[in-house]
């Protein structure tokens, strides 16, 4: 009997977590900057994002050209804030970020956008 019950002490405290944890599986965070198809000059980007609520944490990935055929792994990390400055040469980007809490991560928000040579041009004013 003792057994069973230091059993079910340690699962309740164990599940407390996920008790006060907000699951976020289901949500994505809703990014602001550099919007997808984004041309532009500039190499010093900041990327911006809402807060999501039930997250403490951001997970930022940036990766050159895409995805699906990653050349490079430019970035992968974990962030307080809603924001984060990096520096990139010209060429093509896909970046993602997600909402993390101690129990859950929220879905990926995928944009892409492409640095380019100021003789290109660019999208921006």
């Amino acid at each position: 009997m003792k057994k069973k019950c230091l059993l079910l002490i340690c699962l309740g405290i164990w599940a407390c977590e996920d008790i006060f944890e907000k699951d976020i599986r289901h949500k994505q965070v809703d990014v602001l900057a550099p919007p997808s198809g984004l041309e532009t000059t500039r190499t010093t980007l900041t990327f911006v994002w809402n807060p999501l609520k039930g997250a403490s944490d951001y997970r930022l990935i940036v990766v050159s050209p895409v995805f699906k055929w990653i050349e490079s792994y430019l970035l992968d990390t974990v962030v307080e804030t809603c924001r984060f400055t990096l520096d990139l040469p010209e060429g093509e980007y896909e970046w993602t970020v997600r909402g993390l809490n101690s129990a859950y991560e929220s879905r990926d928000t995928i944009s892409f956008f492409r640095v380019i040579s100021p003789e290109e041009g660019g999208t921006e004013p």
